[in-house]
């Protein structure tokens, strides 16, 4: 009977320890997941906070160094799907000569072409020169890398390249995950900073064309004029060798060259026949030319490595001149964006040489140019689409129902457009949260006021806007954020923006609750005047929404 006792106790205990192995595994399990997950909310993190595209970039491949505990080299190679090539955009650990001149490479062979065609990651140890397999497990590792795609919208923008540990220790399931995890944090790192570039660009781009109106009406020497339009071309596209004002002289019957920047005097520049060159044939058919390096064209055969953009100058359909940029500072070609920005200071320079009415026509470059900043930030929330222009609408209605004269209702609507710039900083993960947010994720939400008013400072003709961006979440009752400022030491323009934008979340779907009707949406505003809202703002809100026509037409923006 002892022995039968023994024998069950020992097999007892083997159980036990056997259970207890088990356990130890899947706790180590569960701490290397959430040492992985935690590891990734802190790159996360450090990454939103970073909107400058070029040191995003330099945070990535330090943040994966960091994650694999040192590797001996790591990449990030940039996708240009036009030449079908990787950049270097980020190289450490890499010899010098490993890096071709120029920084590129085609996308032909290879695993990060592999990566960037098929968009999955890849794991590889112990590869030979004819190989291409995920393991050898019997064999000592010779080479280990890590090769991860990073998306935006679907669509391989970078890829990854890490090789090899310091520690001489293979890659393993692990370190594919975390890098994974990385590449997914930095997608949204590198769409939130390429947004920040095109804003910046953006408000850039409204504040020349402001420039340019501005001075349309005060200088009379158009000379001046155009070299003021030339100067500021050249800062909105980042510099430019090569600029110059081609108009058409009716006596000679060929285009002469007015106003001319770069390395040659405009007395050396020929007169340019109708149809002849580049210029004479923008100026023949009446419609702008981008070319990027000039020997895949039929305009400059020979000519290698050049980019330009030449665009006509007409009024009233009829074509009086060109205005031409040749090679860009940096370098870099010609987009679309700047075409699109010079077809539109060729337009205000058509109209200044004949003394024509600029301001309606500006006016309507302002608002569109707005209205996209305004749905660039719409954008990042599928819930909240149209927003920015319903609030846009409210806002000037209820200005007008309170008498405000014209001019303050123009500032009101570009204004309101505006209100949330400022999120264009703020993570996606907490914009589209269908959670209760936490305090750490509330309080970031609480920075887009201050985020926006400096976004928009810059722009001189903005500036008087800056107020109704930074304080639209202040409370009348000195709640709000971020100052506390209270009643009527809030500016009245804020207190609109605020009872309008807070009527359109009430009565928007979003993804944690389906919208409210109508007449509780008015209740609300009456439960909360005089607290949240100003109540002579709430009682011209009421009266708007009595017609309810219109709000049903304000309600449909962008749905």
């Amino acid at each position: 009977e002892m022995g039968v006792l023994i024998e069950a106790f020992n097999q007892m205990s083997q159980g036990i320890n056997v259970h207890l192995t088990e356990l130890r595994q899947k706790n180590l399990l569960l701490e290397n997941r959430n040492f992985e997950l935690s590891t990734l909310q802190q790159i996360g993190r450090s990454l939103s906070s970073i909107l400058d595209q070029e040191m995003v970039f330099e945070t990535i491949v330090d943040n994966v160094i960091n994650v694999l505990s040192s590797v001996k080299r790591c990449s990030l190679l940039l996708v240009d799907e036009k030449r079908n090539e990787f950049i270097f955009r980020v190289a450490k650990g890499l010899d010098p000569e490993i890096v071709p001149e120029g920084g590129r490479i085609p996308i032909e062979d290879g695993i990060a072409a592999k990566v960037f065609h098929t968009g999955e990651a890849v794991l590889l140890n112990d590869i030979e020169d004819n190989e291409d397999t995920r393991v050898l497990e019997a064999s000592k590792v010779v080479r280990s890398s890590i090769c991860a795609p990073i998306l935006i919208a679907n669509r391989v923008v970078a890829v990854l390249s890490i090789s090899n540990k310091i520690s001489g220790v293979a890659f393993t399931e692990a370190d594919l995950r975390l890098v994974e995890g990385v590449a997914i944090e930095s997608s949204l790192a590198i769409k939130n900073a390429r947004m920040w570039q095109d804003l910046k660009r953006k408000v850039l781009e409204l504040n020349t064309l402001h420039e340019v109106g501005k001075n349309l009406g005060l200088v009379l020497d158009i000379n001046k004029l155009l070299e003021l339009v030339l100067d500021l071309t050249a800062k909105v596209l980042g510099g430019v060798k090569t600029s110059s004002v081609i108009l058409y002289d009716a006596e000679t019957e060929a285009l002469q060259v007015m106003l001319y920047k770069g390395s040659r005097s405009v007395g050396s520049l020929q007169p340019i026949k109708s149809g002849e060159g580049i210029a004479g044939k923008v100026f023949q058919r009446g419609e702008p030319i981008i070319i990027n390096d000039f020997s895949s064209t039929d305009q400059g055969v020979g000519v290698t490595g050049r980019s330009s953009i030449c665009v006509p100058l007409k009024v009233k359909d009829k074509s009086i001149g060109v205005l031409s940029v040749s090679d860009k500072e940096s370098g870099e070609p010609f987009d679309s964006s700047d075409l699109d920005m010079l077809v539109t200071l060729a337009s205000q320079i058509s109209v200044s040489l004949y003394n024509a009415q600029l301001y309606e026509d500006l006016e309507a470059s302002y608002l569109s140019a707005v209205r996209a900043l305004a749905n660039s930030i719409d954008a990042k929330d599928a819930y909240t689409r149209g927003h920015s222009e319903r609030v846009a609408r409210y806002s000037m209605e209820i200005g007008r129902a309170m008498g405000l004269n014209t001019d303050e209702i123009k500032n009101l609507h570009i204004g309101a457009l505006l209100h949330d710039i400022g999120k264009i900083g703020i993570s996606e993960a907490i914009i589209n949260k269908n959670s209760k947010l936490t305090d750490e994720e509330y309080q970031e939400i609480k920075t887009h006021p201050s985020r926006g008013a400096s976004i928009i400072e810059p722009a001189k003709f903005l500036r008087e806007k800056v107020p109704l961006i930074k304080f639209h979440h202040e409370r009348y009752d000195g709640r709000g954020y971020p100052d506390g400022l209270k009643g009527e030491n809030i500016p009245l323009m804020a207190r609109i923006v605020c009872c309008a934008d807070s009527f359109d979340a009430m009565t928007s779907r979003r993804a944690y609750r389906d919208t409210m009707p109508l007449d509780e949406a008015r209740k609300e505003l009456i439960r909360c005047s005089g607290t949240q809202f100003d109540p002579r703002v709430v009682s011209a809100f009421l009266e708007v929404l009595l017609d309810e026509k219109k709000f049903e037409t304000i309600e449909n923006l962008g749905k």
